[in-house]
């Protein structure tokens, strides 16, 4: 259902399309929020079904560990449930966006949830909602600390809309962002499941050992 509505509102007002956007008559570049997220009410941004024929739960279990540890730097601290048909990760995607001319940041938790059956497994990836963002205090302003896990990107939206101009461009960027990494993150976990992993994929490891 992700883009159906948002497809056809463009063909019916002549709009044209790029990959997660649309530009209105004005020329004004616009992200809807079902282009973000799968179902927004449940934060679910992603979900992918990934057939592997001929491979059972067990080695596609293998396979995606194996890769969990070589994309993670420690996978013990984002791997937060297993069982023998469901993996469950918690990791921090970096969100980057531009203010003043300056390049910033801040850190958004996602849950990813891979339920595994034999020569089939489902990834499914959720916003979990910002990381801890300390607080700034000075002799002028006084800014408090952000609790983890209380924003989360369905509210960045005006009306289920942000647009790239103005006031709106930081958010804008940040929803860009966030969507190209999860999905970037979601399609190598597609492929992971798909392919056993050798040495010669590690950078700088061989065989000839």
């Amino acid at each position: 259902m992700k883009k159906s509505i948002l497809t056809l509102a463009a063909v019916a007002l002549g709009f044209t399309m790029n990959a997660q956007t649309y530009t209105d008559s004005k020329g004004i570049e616009i992200f809807h929020i079902d282009s973000l997220f799968e179902d927004a009410s449940n934060l679910l941004l992603s979900s992918q079904v990934v057939e592997v024929t001929g491979v059972n739960q067990a080695e596609i279990k293998r396979r995606i560990l194996n890769f969990a540890g070589l994309n993670f730097r420690d996978v013990s601290e984002v791997l937060v449930s297993e069982s023998d048909d469901q993996l469950v990760f918690q990791y921090v995607e970096e969100v980057l966006y531009k203010t003043l001319g300056m390049v910033s940041g801040f850190n958004e938790y996602v849950r990813l949830v891979i339920q595994i059956k034999d020569e089939k497994y489902r990834i499914l990836a959720y916003d979990d909602g910002n990381a801890f963002i300390a607080g700034s205090y000075t002799k002028y302003s006084s800014v408090p600390a952000t609790p983890a896990h209380s924003i989360y990107f369905n509210k960045r939206f005006v009306k289920g809309i942000i647009k790239n101009k103005g006031m709106y461009k930081p958010q804008f960027q940040m929803i860009d962002s966030f969507y190209k990494g999860v999905n970037s993150t979601v399609s190598n976990f597609a492929e992971a499941g798909k392919n056993s992993t050798s040495n010669e994929e590690v950078v700088g490891a061989s065989d000839n050992w």
